[in-house]
């Protein structure tokens, strides 16, 4: 891994200086060789290369009987037929160049014909074809040797996701396994001695753990699942010795909580002590302007704020894009237009939960309102949110923001 030095002083920075810091890193790849039937969904990590041209064959592309074209412009309208080219047997010979082969699609092209000509386009009378349509063209309906690639062009560059099309083209040049990378090894971990499990009957002080559950199902959805789940008590000994143990043996470590200022937010504390170089901490945004991010001893950590919708929003416009970025993806920037006037910050990008609204103008967003980054249930009556950039004035309505849709 490589980036740039730690930022010597603590400052708020910008989203746009947040991201810049975080594209500078990326994560070592470690590969593994998967068969075809394992591959959907993996990153490739090999170039696929072709074995022979592609069609390696002039392929008859339609049913029909296949002719020479010169007998058409020698004024021949029938043409008696001498056979079948079926796909998948050897290439036949066009006797006649007077006659005519039936042809099926996927076969080789005979020898001595040019051009194949539907059998819509055709009557069969006894044992020849009489041509029934006129516009015969030199050539058509013949998919030409090499047409789609050459012998030992490169067919497919890594990095880039597998899908069925990926596999197709593996398959059709005998590539039975592919080298993949190894997917990334991540410890979703969350603080709080506040926090007690899904099945425990909390006490009156106590609250149960929504935001692990949230972020490993976004992560998850999203293809990473090489994921283990952990917790930290807030103690300041015990978050150091947890950070410790967590750094070995994962890519990156994604926290929730204990990264603000309060006496018992340990977290940047202790992933220093651990090694880990801080890059920034306080990014000018709300909600999740408490995110902390650094890197050390081959280990990439984002530690976010504890607040569910904080914790939310910074996993999908940090976290998410940095993964599917180190992965080969591409991301996807949607902009959508706002039905309404929307409010801003002078000097603070505000990520806004929004409900989307088909309109006559298309589809638009409106905003969700709810009661602070500790509310996460109103997250639920909007469909993702937008990000807002710093303004003096209120943005008006039809101005088109970055939208991010809840994985």
């Amino acid at each position: 891994m490589t980036g740039p030095p730690a930022l010597g002083k603590e400052v708020m920075i910008s989203v746009k200086e947040a991201l810049g810091h975080i594209d500078r890193f990326g994560l070592s790849p470690r590969t593994e060789s998967v068969s075809l039937a394992e591959a959907q969904g993996r990153v490739l990590a090999e170039k696929v290369m072709a074995d022979r041209d592609g069609p390696p064959f002039d392929r008859v592309a339609m049913d029909g009987i296949a002719i020479a074209y010169d007998s058409l412009k020698n004024g021949a309208e029938a043409w008696p037929c001498e056979g079948l080219q079926a796909a998948g047997s050897p290439t036949l010979r066009l006797k006649s160049s007077s006659s005519c082969l039936e042809a099926m699609t996927g076969a080789t092209l005979p020898e001595g014909t040019d051009t194949v000509i539907p059998f819509e386009h055709l009557h069969l009378e006894g044992e020849q074809y009489r041509l029934v349509k006129d516009g015969v063209k030199a050539g058509q309906n013949i998919h030409v040797q090499g047409q789609d690639y050459h012998e030992g062009e490169t067919l497919l560059e890594p990095p880039r996701v597998i899908r069925s099309t990926e596999v197709a083209v593996a398959a059709s040049v005998g590539m039975t396994d592919l080298k993949v990378f190894r997917p990334t090894r991540l410890a979703l971990v969350t603080t709080g001695s506040e926090l007690v499990d899904v099945e425990d009957n909390p006490l009156s002080h106590q609250i149960r753990k929504s935001n692990v559950h949230a972020s490993a199902s976004a992560l998850r959805q999203r293809g990473y699942t090489e994921l283990s789940l952990h917790h930290l008590e807030d103690d300041a000994e015990s978050t150091k010795q947890g950070l410790e143990e967590l750094i070995e043996g994962h890519d990156v470590l994604i926290l929730s909580g204990g990264v603000s200022k309060g006496k018992l937010d340990f977290v940047p504390g202790a992933l220093e002590a651990c090694g880990i170089e801080k890059v920034f901490h306080r990014i000018a945004q709300k909600p999740g302007k408490p995110l902390w991010f650094g890197e050390g001893r081959g280990t990439i950590v984002f530690a976010c704020p504890g607040n569910p919708v904080s914790m939310l929003v910074c996993l999908e416009r940090y976290v998410l894009p940095f993964l599917d970025k180190s992965m080969g993806k591409t991301p996807h920037q949607l902009y959508l237009p706002s039905l309404k006037e929307m409010k801003a910050r002078p000097n603070m990008t505000l990520f806004k939960t929004v409900a989307l609204k088909a309109t006559a103008m298309g589809t638009q967003v409106i905003e969700v309102k709810g009661n602070g980054s500790g509310d996460f249930s109103h997250l639920c009556e909007g469909d993702g949110f937008i990000e807002v950039p710093p303004s003096d004035q209120p943005w008006p309505s039809a101005t088109p923001f970055r939208y991010w849709a809840w994985t």
